[in-house]
């Protein structure tokens, strides 16, 4: 699916215009960075792109957000599920779930190692 129209000059929420001393957050604005643009007085017109590299897909930067007594895990458990995922942490382990897009709690863990084919989310994406 292709995005919006983006600055070039926009990127990770900031503005990396020439004009600028230093990239800033101060002067975006997302309905005219990912849009008309060219109207933004810290837009210097040079090679711009042609054709489908106008469009880029969005970048997320999502942050896992979790709480030690629920969801911090000491020591890695594996799940043979396609949607589980998990990541390593300076403090241990965190567990989470594709299909249904959050962190899981330790015996939410303990089913998607022993369960996992039988669990009724993985089949939603």
């Amino acid at each position: 699916m292709l995005q919006k129209r983006k600055c070039q000059f926009f990127n990770a929420g900031y503005c990396h215009s020439p004009l600028l001393e230093t990239p800033t957050d101060s002067v975006t604005n997302s309905s005219r960075c990912l849009g008309n643009y060219t109207s933004c007085r810290y837009y210097v017109k040079g090679e711009e792109k042609k054709g489908l590299e106008n469009y880029e897909a969005e970048e997320v930067s999502q942050e896992i957000t979790f709480y030690k007594e629920a969801n911090l895990l000491i020591e890695a458990v594996d799940s043979p599920c396609d949607k589980y995922v998990l990541t390593k942490l300076e403090e241990g382990f965190i567990a989470s779930c594709k299909s249904m897009g959050r962190t899981l709690t330790k015996s939410q863990t303990t089913l998607c190692k022993n369960y996992w084919d039988k669990c009724p989310f993985r089949v939603i994406t």
